[in-house]
């Protein structure tokens, strides 16, 4: 086996397994929080927007894109775990992505659906960064409710 041969194997499999974990359900809870219209959670319809992106990106051959976007989904998955400088540096680089790439496919001319889906994942993690920093700031732990409750303030509060 050659090292090109070896190098697409482990990536493959590193792949597959990457996919495998953002693609299993999560234990955290798929509800709806207490809004004036019964609205699904940001963050999880952000994860499973992004859980299909992959799914796409993966189907179409692009590996980078699906384990990039598989970086993104972790970010969101373990926005409740405590904040360290290597989970900011993650948080900061998983927005960056997103960003660029939205921006990437507005140029391409995507559909203004799957342009929103980009916004939506990109305004969850503005939201998770600024709650990242009130707890530096307070010393209150980074919570999916927090988070919730800044995005909707940030975003729903404004349409």
């Amino acid at each position: 086996m050659n090292q090109s041969s070896s190098a697409s194997t482990q990536s493959s499999s590193e792949l597959s397994e990457v996919l495998s974990r953002c693609l299993t359900p999560s234990l955290m809870p798929v509800r709806y929080l207490n809004t004036p219209r019964p609205q699904p959670c940001p963050v999880i319809w952000a994860l499973s927007f992004l859980r299909r992106s992959m799914i796409h990106e993966r189907d179409l051959g692009d590996q980078y894109g699906a384990m990039a976007l598989a970086s993104v989904s972790e970010v969101l998955q373990n926005m409740d775990a405590p904040t360290d400088a290597l989970r900011r540096r993650a948080e900061a680089e998983a927005y960056d992505y997103i960003a660029n790439y939205t921006d990437l496919l507005a140029e391409a001319g995507a559909s203004a659906q799957l342009l929103e889906g980009y916004q939506c994942v990109l305004q969850v993690l503005a939201a998770l960064d600024l709650v990242r920093k009130q707890e530096l700031l307070t010393g209150v732990l980074t919570s999916y409710a927090r988070v919730q409750e800044v995005y909707e303030a940030m975003y729903v509060a404004h349409r």
